[in-house]
């Protein structure tokens, strides 16, 4: 009688200890935390650290499209002040009708235009934009210009190209018209060197500096 219970109560302690270990036991239940998740939090997580990454990766891209030494004038702003209200970026070909006069800022195309030396007439609209990078762009009439001349263009040229657009512009009401971001100033063709210095004094001072 007596060594049946002692069965019973063995049978009963072996089914409890047999369903114990039959449980099962969570994988991360007081599992610490890895070194990355923890040096992590203590930046405020994800929803802080995430978008800090994306402004940096922008920031590194933004300044690696600029040169190193990047050349900026303090002296006085040359040539005349032209107003615009706005700058917006607007479809190829929406700018329309030419004027005599280059523009020096307001409305541009999407693209801008590459430094260098050019034969072909250029669209303002590309041009616009390049102003708006720190570039000086010099826009000659072509049959106001001797061939003599426009070597002396091409000299200023060699000289900033970097930083310089030439480029014939027919409608032109002057010889040459010198542009920067919101500056314009008519130049006699002999005249290079007040060229050379407002391409010293204004390229750069403009909204996206550098860009080339």
């Amino acid at each position: 009688m007596g060594g049946n219970r002692r069965d019973r109560v063995r049978e009963r302690r072996d089914a409890r200890t047999a369903a114990a270990s039959t449980t099962p036991v969570s994988q991360t239940a007081g599992k610490p935390r890895p070194g990355w998740r923890r040096t992590l939090d203590s930046f405020g997580g994800f929803a802080v650290v995430v978008p800090l990454l994306l402004t940096v990766f922008a920031a590194i891209v933004i300044l690696a499209r600029q040169p190193l030494g990047l050349s900026q004038s303090e002296d006085a702003l040359m040539g005349d002040e032209v107003a615009f209200t706005s700058s917006p970026h607007v479809a190829d070909g929406a700018l329309g009708e030419r004027g005599p006069q280059p523009p020096a800022g307001g409305a541009h195309y999407t693209v801008p235009q590459p430094v260098g030396a050019y034969d072909e007439v250029l669209d303002d609209g590309h041009l616009v934009h390049s102003l708006e990078h720190g570039i000086v762009w010099i826009a000659y009439d072509p049959e106001q210009v001797t061939a003599d001349q426009l070597e002396g263009l091409r000299e200023v040229y060699d000289a900033f190209s970097g930083d310089v657009i030439l480029a014939p512009r027919p409608e032109n009401d002057a010889a040459v018209y010198v542009m920067s971001w919101g500056r314009r100033m008519s130049v006699s063709p002999d005249d290079t060197d007040t060229l050379r210095e407002f391409v010293t004094t204004n390229r750069n001072r403009s909204p996206e500096p550098g860009i080339r």
